[in-house]
């Protein structure tokens, strides 16, 4: 006797109510092409605010570049919103900048008197870490990371960053250094001149370095240096 076989009743979809469509941008608010100048002009603030110094507008001494006239600046959604801003004064001293949420400063200082580099808060906002030159238009002499508590900007440390092969400042073009900052480490990117007596001798490469966020110590196996002759960096 063949097998009995049986098929399952067929079944009614239970009734569904529809639901409206969302578009990608009504998610994610307008993308930025489609603001126009007065889209652009009301998600925008503009405040004036006097500095503690006003920023140098010469460079004598600083080498082949202009970067004593730039200002570095960085921002944390932490701290109420805190904002920071690194310049170089008229008399070369290099000085933080703390601002609240209001845009209003909270505390300037300065930590010295060498060219300024770079400025990034920590992911946490609980501190601030400024790059500075270790010795602005002098062959062959490490940057120094500066890590600042916020809002004291009580300076936690500050240690040099180098590397064995190549040497940073004299040639270390405008604006080519690059910084990464994590609560755990801190990154250097940057260009210089191959050091004497190395195979590289005379020729000119770019530097990926790495600290230690907390201690400040070099960490030499996570760094690794010309990555490219003559890098993009220069």
């Amino acid at each position: 006797t063949a097998p009995m076989t049986t098929t399952p009743a067929p079944t009614t979809p239970a009734p569904t109510t529809a639901q409206p469509r969302t578009t990608e941008a009504a998610v994610q608010g307008p993308a930025c092409e489609s603001l126009d100048a007065a889209g652009i002009a009301a998600a925008l603030s503009v405040k004036t605010v006097r500095l503690p110094a006003a920023m140098r507008r010469t460079c004598p001494g600083f080498s082949i570049d202009m970067s004593c006239q730039h200002g570095f600046y960085a921002a944390t959604p932490r701290n109420g919103g805190a904002h920071a801003l690194f310049y170089n004064d008229a008399a070369g001293n290099a000085i933080v900048v703390l601002f609240d949420g209001d845009n209003e400063v909270v505390r300037s200082k300065v930590i010295g008197t060498e060219k300024a580099r770079g400025l990034q808060f920590e992911p946490s906002g609980a501190h601030l870490v400024a790059l500075i030159s270790g010795r602005t238009n002098t062959w062959m002499v490490p940057h120094v990371f500066v890590k600042m508590e916020v809002p004291s900007l009580a300076v936690v440390w500050a240690k040099p960053i180098e590397s064995p092969l190549i040497g940073l400042e004299k040639w270390t073009p405008d604006n080519t250094d690059s910084i990464a900052v994590s609560d755990h480490r801190y990154m250097l990117h940057s260009a210089g001149v191959c050091r004497d007596g190395k195979w590289c001798q005379g020729h000119q490469g770019d530097i990926t370095q790495v600290l230690n966020a907390t201690t400040g110590e070099q960490i030499a196996s996570e760094g690794k240096d010309w990555v490219a002759s003559h890098s993009c960096k220069q």
